[in-house]
């Protein structure tokens, strides 16, 4: 599953956030998807590991 999935479906951010952190990577945005969103403050370090490990795990 995709980082962005795992963000949505927990409820750390809105499919619209990642739709405009992805927007921004297309437009030369070299940063990660995770740390785009903690830069917007979307989502917290903490929430990002949680999804992370939940990545890991499948």
């Amino acid at each position: 599953m995709l980082i962005g999935e795992i963000l949505t479906e927990k409820g750390f951010c809105q499919e619209s956030d990642i739709i405009g952190a992805l927007d921004l990577q297309q437009n030369g945005d070299n940063r990660l998807l995770g740390q785009i969103l903690i830069a917007m403050e979307k989502i917290s370090e903490g929430d990002l590991l949680v999804a992370l490990e939940a990545q890991l795990d499948e």
